[in-house]
């Protein structure tokens, strides 16, 4: 299946697949010929739920001069995001289905390498290390004070362990805004610390609190770990009731990412 963009008299004609991974759900298109004009209005408008295809973001597969391929990825409001673990996955699963996937294949994202591979009927990402950490932060909130991890595992996460799984619909607005994480702020990850240890994020850009998130799992298995309530590999449950497994090394480098992801439909956008 090729999906390309393709012109008819006035009008364009943009094919496009849906995959979900875990519950995170994404519009991918194939734009090896970089002919899709990025607007994060439009971006926005597609993956709107009612007017649009409906997703948590785009991911366009591109060229690369140092990978196999370049994956932009924008969330559902249209702005570009650094990283996202569940879209590179569904991403892996794409280019199995087109024929285009080399196991491994190298991806190049925001200016870093990292490699997808396809052991078992699952997509492993290589997510490489934590970019960087900060341990037991305490935030003042509107109703009350709490610790969190600040964690970048591609993204900045800041990571609650709490037993409350109905903290994050009260706190997680809060804390993805608090200035403590200005300009850009963080993503709110809650995790429970006993099994089966169910992750939940705010995310960035979909401002909302989503069925899954690849980079938020990661980033809890890592404080689940410095905490001592995990040992690897970590096996973490998302909100969709998909697990997703995360592997790292003893200084908790080298993460690895694995878990489920598939096609949905396939579909064109006339513009």
């Amino acid at each position: 299946m090729e999906l390309s963009q393709v012109s008819t008299n006035s009008k364009s004609t943009q094919a496009f697949a849906k995959y979900v991974g875990a519950g995170n759900d994404f519009i991918i298109i194939d734009d090896r010929s970089l002919q899709f004009s990025i607007d994060p209005v439009r971006i926005a408008h597609l993956c709107h739920r009612q007017n649009g295809i409906g997703a948590d973001g785009l991911i366009l597969l591109q060229p690369s001069h140092k990978a196999h391929y370049t994956m932009r990825i924008f969330n559902c409001d249209g702005s570009e995001a650094e990283m996202c673990g569940n879209g590179l996955r569904c991403l892996g699963q794409f280019l199995i289905d087109t024929h285009l996937f080399k196991n491994p294949t190298s991806i190049e994202i925001d200016q870093s390498l990292l490699s997808i591979e396809y052991q078992n009927e699952q997509i492993i990402t290589h997510l490489g290390n934590i970019l960087s950490s900060e341990w037991d932060i305490d935030l003042k909130l509107q109703n009350q004070n709490i610790s969190c991890h600040l964690l970048n595992t591609g993204v900045p996460h800041a990571v609650v362990i709490t037993d409350d799984t109905n903290l994050i619909h009260k706190l997680g607005s809060q804390i993805r805004f608090h200035p403590s994480f200005a300009p850009h702020g963080a993503n709110a990850t809650f995790v429970t610390p006993s099994q089966p240890h169910l992750v939940s994020t705010y995310e960035r850009g979909v401002e909302k609190v989503t069925l899954a998130c690849g980079t938020g799992v990661a980033a809890a298995a890592i404080a689940l770990a410095k905490n001592k309530k995990v040992s690897c590999p970590a096996q973490l449950t998302t909100p969709s009731g998909d697990i997703l497994s995360v592997t790292f090394k003893e200084n908790y480098d080298q993460i690895t990412l694995a878990g489920p992801a598939h096609r949905v439909f396939v579909g064109e956008i006339t513009y």
